[in-house]
């Protein structure tokens, strides 16, 4: 062990043991990430094991207090206030909030992602792939009976929810890994499928417990209130606004957007910008086409970083546009993404894109092509791939501090992906009128995430007036609405983080460049922006300008 006399040492030891932890606790985690060694394993979220875990979280807690922040160089000091920050959040979910207790989807989706963090990346030989996913698929009764002995009282929503991901999910039993085993041996074969076999039997047994058991006795409410509310903008975020003060900040954006918009909507030849937009989503591909369409902007989007010199591509790297996964389109309406672990040799990035439901009634249908538009598919290849999340967590791959390396916080990632939107838009990516109405209309979309986000969880907005906002405000149609609105409610100040961290990082862009004065160049703040990995804004800052802090930032 270090001496207590070398702060820094001491310091990094924690860091290691903090995240061997982790990877015990949480192997779908590890997997993810792209570190070896625990890819058979499953996530146990009994109530002994999280009391285990949580006993570990305060040693460690225990540990950091007694390190000096201000005896440790300022990259180190950062990982000090960052890895606090992550301690007391954990904590705060396993301890005090106990979500554990109360979110029927946990159990499901980390059977689920453990499967497809596997499947999707590859990064073993299929037949040892497939060995781990038998593996985990032998797990699940283990994972899934934890949450029928101890969910007790969740929102209605989050049980509806849970079974709708399960019914879709399925789909992974049936198609999904059949269709790996067509070149397996038999006996590997009739491993998998006897694992199956036992994994899905689990998954019904926990939908008969959610559907006939839970659901008549869920009666919680999916708002954590203010004063969390607001420890979730100080601990997680570093900023220094309260729910209050971030909702006239969405509704002040909003407005300015709005007229804007409409002013641009009269050019066009109509009195109001939802008017050009309705108009304007006819212009989509057939739904056959969807993923070819997607892949060609992506190249497109990737040729205008390279030509325009925005920001470095520092490794070798690639982005797949593949459909989303059955059970996770219940909450990815239209598009998103699955990054490259920072440990993972080969970095390549997933671009999930939800394609049109042939089950579904011919209007829900073509309601959800028209938000396929080619308009919509341009921001979305920015957004999720050049100069977006893809390029953002590429560059994590290349950094030094595994604190850092692994950092995903909303504010910065989310910012950064919104950000190069409009930054690209500045740029004239988004070259036509149409297309320019179409960036403000993310824009828009995204002030009213901060409006819906602070309503939803404070409790002063209800789930079927925020559904009607994003329709009758944003010109969502009814189901992706609601598609998003559930998103909304189970992840507390994510939404917000695009417009609130697309703003705290244009506050850092202009600070940095008065500070760099002549030398100042933009690919060069993008590139060190990048290479402080995804902390909180207010500590990226910290790591580029020193402990200099703008006067009246939101860090």
């Amino acid at each position: 062990m270090p001496s207590v006399q070398d702060p820094p040492a001491v310091l990094d030891q924690l860091i290691q043991d903090y995240f061997e932890t982790d990877h015990e606790y949480f192997p779908t985690q590890a997997t993810a990430l792209g570190l070896p060694g625990h890819d058979h394993r499953l996530e146990i979220l009994s109530e002994e094991r999280i009391q285990e875990l949580v006993g570990k979280l305060k040693g460690f807690q225990r540990r950091l207090e007694s390190i000096a922040a201000e005896s440790l160089p300022l990259p180190q000091e950062v990982e000090h206030r960052y890895l606090r920050s992550l301690l007391s959040a954990a904590l705060r979910d396993f301890e005090k909030e106990k979500n554990h207790r109360k979110d029927p989807c946990l159990y499901p989706d980390a059977a689920f992602h453990s499967l497809l963090s596997l499947i999707l990346w590859k990064s073993e030989p299929r037949d040892v792939m497939l060995e781990n996913v038998a593996s985990r698929l032998r797990q699940f009764p283990l994972l899934l009976d934890s949450g029928i002995r101890q969910l007790q009282n969740p929102p209605p929503l989050f049980t509806s929810q849970a079974a709708e991901s399960i019914r879709q999910g399925e789909v992974i039993f049936d198609e999904m890994i059949p269709q790996l085993l067509e070149t397996a041996s038999p006996g590997l074969r009739k491993l998998v499928l006897d694992s199956v076999a036992e994994g899905k039997e689990a998954m019904l047994r926990y939908l008969e417990f959610v559907e006939k058991e839970l659901a008549p006795r869920s009666s919680g409410d999916y708002a954590v209130g203010k004063e969390a509310f607001d420890e979730r903008l100080r601990n997680n975020h570093f900023l220094t606004v309260d729910a209050q003060e971030l909702l006239e900040t969405g509704k002040e954006i909003f407005a300015k957007y709005e007229v804007q918009m409409n002013a641009l909507a009269r050019e066009l030849g109509e009195n109001r910008w939802l008017s050009v937009i309705l108009a304007n989503k006819k212009n989509h591909p057939e739904a056959a086409n969807l993923i070819q369409t997607y892949s060609r902007e992506v190249a497109d989007a990737r040729a205008f970083v390279l030509q325009k010199n925005l920001v470095s591509i520092p490794v070798p790297e690639t982005v797949e546009v593949i459909e989303t996964p059955a059970f996770h389109r219940l909450i990815t309406p239209l598009a998103a993404f699955l990054p490259p672990g920072p440990f993972q040799k080969a970095q390549k990035g997933f671009f999930l894109v939800t394609p049109v439901d042939n089950q579904a009634p011919m209007e829900a249908q073509a309601a959800h092509l028209l938000e396929h538009n080619i308009h919509k598919i341009r921001l979305n290849s920015v957004h999720e791939a050049y100069p977006g999340h893809h390029l953002q967590f590429v560059f994590c791959s290349t950094l030094d501090s595994d604190l850092r390396k692994r950092a995903r916080n909303t504010l910065y990632v989310e910012g950064w992906a919104i950000y190069c939107e409009t930054l690209m838009g500045e740029l004239g990516y988004f070259n036509e009128p149409v297309s320019q109405l179409f960036l403000m209309k993310d824009q828009i979309w995204r002030a009213a995430r901060v409006i819906l986000d602070v309503g939803l969880q404070t409790g002063t907005l209800s789930y079927d007036d925020a559904v009607s906002w994003l329709h009758d405000k944003i010109g969502f149609g009814v189901p992706s609405a609601r598609a998003e609105v559930n998103r909304y409610c189970r992840m507390p100040t994510q939404p917000l983080s695009y417009t609130i961290g697309k703003m705290e990082i244009e506050k850092l862009r202009d600070d940095y460049r008065k500070a760099r004065g002549p030398d100042f160049s933009l690919k060069e703040f993008h590139d060190s922006f990048l290479a402080c990995g995804a902390v909180p804004i207010a500590l990226a800052r910290t790591l580029m300008l020193g402990n200099h802090k703008r006067e009246g930032s939101h860090s």
